[in-house]
């Protein structure tokens, strides 16, 4: 159904923070917003965690084309993409 694709890509991952930490921190946006409402609030812990930001599909700066509405019915869509990263 779908075409061979880098979820890192896909979902316009930002990864930031202390990168060789034990511990990672994944930040996630509501509906309606993208990873920028997570600057500030990442930024607190990266001197701790590795911190991972991205855009869920069809928003900020995800890959548009990944974006099919009937696969996104509901969360738990959304959910399958953060397990691919």
């Amino acid at each position: 159904m779908f075409r061979e694709y880098d979820p890192i890509q896909k979902n316009a991952v930002t990864v930031t923070g202390k990168l060789d930490a034990a511990a990672t921190m994944v930040f996630i946006p509501g509906f309606g917003t993208d990873q920028s409402v997570w600057g500030d609030v990442a930024g607190a812990f990266a001197d701790a965690f590795r911190t991972v930001l991205l855009d869920n599909a069809g928003t900020g700066r995800s890959l548009r084309e990944y974006f099919i509405q009937s696969h996104y019915p509901n969360l738990n869509a959304y959910a399958d993409d953060v397990l691919d990263l």
